[in-house]
């Protein structure tokens, strides 16, 4: 009985050493996420303090790859979202991260099958729908890129560069009271002088 009882803390003890790890993994996570639009370097490093404690956190290498994407490191970047995709096949950010690496390498079928991908797992992605929308304009797909922008804009109605992309989409057709009002939604929004000061000179224009 005195065998079994030891065994049993210490496999108590295991489990909760485990647990305490993951927890601590995740709070790197959160901090690496905090981090991504103040600190590249920072970021990195709690995604790897992350990645260290729990190996199978696959949030910390989808992290983990944006930031390699943003230092240009490709190969990297998709290293860490396959490994990501592995780990959980419907981790949409991780899909939306990777469409953004296979359109940094000219791969814009790929990068369309991934920005899809994570909208069909996440419909409130909002990233997802703007970086897909891109492709589309890029092939001058343009009631596409528009569906996909105003869902956007729907779900991140603070966000002024999208109101600013769908502007140039609505002067094409010549539909410039479409154009008018959402150069003065960016005007509301943003605090961003240059794309303050370039919806003043198109709006100067269409009066």
């Amino acid at each position: 009985m005195a065998a079994v009882a030891a065994t049993l803390s210490t496999t108590t003890a295991c489990s909760e050493s485990a647990r305490s790890k993951e927890r601590e993994a995740f709070f790197e996570y959160q901090r690496g996420q905090e981090l991504l639009s103040q600190n590249l370097a920072r970021a990195e490093e709690a995604f790897n303090a992350a990645i260290k404690l729990d190996p199978r956190l696959a949030e910390a290498y989808a992290g983990r790859a944006y930031v390699h994407y943003s230092y240009r490191r490709f190969s990297a970047a998709m290293r860490d979202l396959d490994r990501a995709t592995k780990l959980d096949p419907d981790l949409a950010i991780a899909y939306n991260y990777r469409g953004l690496v296979y359109a940094a390498n000219r791969d814009r079928d790929k990068a369309l099958l991934d920005f899809t991908r994570a909208i069909q797992l996440d419909p409130r992605l909002g990233e997802a729908y703007d970086n897909r929308a891109q492709l589309y304009l890029a092939t001058e797909e343009y009631d596409a890129a528009i569906d996909d922008l105003t869902t956007m804009i729907d779900l991140q109605p603070g966000v002024a560069d999208t109101y600013m992309t769908r502007v140039g989409l609505y002067i094409l057709p010549d539909q410039r009271q479409r154009a008018v009002s959402y150069l003065e939604r960016v005007l509301s929004l943003s605090r961003d002088e240059t794309l303050v000061g370039a919806a003043k000179q198109i709006l100067s224009g269409l009066r």
